[in-house]
């Protein structure tokens, strides 16, 4: 079972419109807007923990083949032995644990038996590889809107693109960006990255935030073609 982002939104707005004055007062560009944001609030709650913790497969977004290009590595406060790539495009921002570290479930280069990169945060990227067991893993992070990959092995040169599965802080976003630069045809009616136990949440929350902004507008009951709603609200006026 899935739901898309009109689902959702026109759900909530069909709610709170018989409870609004005005109902040019609710938008549902404005209610997509809160539902994208309390998403992430309760992703953040849910997984956001500095330990381990897996995520779910239903508020995972993919880009498949993204391409990467070499990177001095100096330039990143890198040391010189190592290898680093990124990505040649900036991607949408990911959400991130308390730690720092991006919410990434999966991360290989783009063939079928790649093992999968460790994430760690920019502050990590510096002494990565350093250990002794861990001169051979593949390190990334992410850091104004690029992924970084780090490897002492020479031979990563030779990848072009890797597959990433994240979790996105605005999903419209991530549509936007695969529409615009790997083909895809997203909308508002695609399927929604939010898990199905999220979505009783989503709306009492955006419901509850909407109906008490509501409560606190003036009220203009008089028609007399001036904003008597303005009167009412600074009565000094």
């Amino acid at each position: 079972m899935s739901v898309s982002l009109n689902e959702l939104g026109y759900r909530i707005f069909n709610i709170i419109l018989p409870k609004v004055s005005d109902d040019s007062s609710i938008d549902i560009a404005d209610i997509r807007y809160d539902i994208e944001n309390t998403r992430a609030l309760l992703i953040k709650r849910r997984y956001g923990s500095k330990f381990k913790t897996q995520l779910p497969e239903a508020i995972v977004q993919s880009i498949e083949s993204l391409e990467i290009e070499s990177v001095n590595a100096s330039n990143v406060i890198i040391q010189s032995d190592k290898v680093l790539m990124k990505t040649k495009l900036q991607i949408p921002q990911l959400l991130e644990k308390s730690s720092g570290m991006p919410m990434v479930k999966r991360i290989s280069a783009a063939t079928v038996l790649s093992n999968n990169f460790t994430v760690v945060t920019p502050q990590q990227a510096i002494y990565s590889g350093n250990g002794k067991f861990n001169q051979k893993n593949i390190f990334c992070f992410y850091e104004d809107g690029y992924l970084y990959l780090v490897t002492k092995r020479d031979l990563f040169k030779g990848v072009k693109y890797i597959d990433v599965d994240a979790v996105f802080e605005r999903p419209t976003e991530y549509f936007t960006f695969m529409n615009a630069n790997l083909s895809g045809a997203f909308d508002y009616d695609s399927n929604y990255p939010v898990a199905l136990d999220m979505i009783d949440d989503i709306e009492q929350i955006v419901i509850k935030n909407k109906l008490r902004i509501e409560s606190t507008q003036p009220v203009d009951d008089v028609n007399d073609s001036s904003d008597t709603s303005k009167q009412m609200a600074n009565p000094s006026n």
